[in-house]
């Protein structure tokens, strides 16, 4: 309830730009300045890879595809005669995938939720704020993180895997990748 209540009060984050001698604008939580004929896309991925004997397991379906070389968002399956938009009220989406290579197994399985406000929360991610420039303010796992449009976070864990369930190590990545506002023409 703590937790909701800290999210539901205004709170500020200064940022600083690219340049020494100019401030960004404050961002406030909550607020989402997404400019005309655009959108924003988030994407958090975990890659799974192993190494050693263990079960492989298999995963499968991935929902979208995104190009950020020319910026298009599409998805493999869409029921016939249907056309793939931005639902009515959206700011943007938010990508989530998961995918496992190595001793691990192997596919990739992802999905597209649209953004429908801020704060937005999906599994362990919250957007918080979007600025105009496309800054985005995340909460993950408890931690805040402030990623300028094309940058990313990613963390690195290893793990030991023991008898019964093989022998090995698992390494997992997870990175968020904030790819800042798109054409809403480009989604195909």
């Amino acid at each position: 309830m703590r937790k909701q209540i800290f999210m539901a009060m205004v709170v500020m984050v200064s940022l600083a730009a690219c340049s020494s001698s100019s401030v960004a604008p404050p961002i406030t939580v909550g607020t989402a300045q997404v400019p005309p004929g655009k959108y924003l896309f988030v994407e958090q991925w975990t890659h799974i890879t192993g190494q050693g004997k263990m079960p492989a397991m298999m995963i499968d379906f991935p929902a979208y595809r995104f190009d950020p070389a020319t910026g298009e968002l599409g998805v493999y399956i869409a029921p016939p005669g249907t056309s793939f938009k931005l639902p009515e009220g959206a700011i943007g989406y938010l990508g989530l995938g998961t995918s496992r290579s190595g001793a691990a197994g192997g596919g990739a399985a992802s999905r597209l939720e649209p953004i429908k406000g801020l704060p937005f929360k999906a599994d362990n991610l919250t957007i918080l704020a979007v600025n105009a420039e496309g800054t985005v303010v995340l909460e993950y796992k408890g931690s805040q993180i402030v990623l300028k449009r094309g940058k990313e976070w990613k963390s690195t864990s290893r793990s030991q895997v023991t008898p019964p369930e093989g022998m090995g190590v698992l390494e997992t990545t997870e990175r968020i990748s904030n790819f800042g506002f798109q054409d809403k023409d480009k989604i195909k």
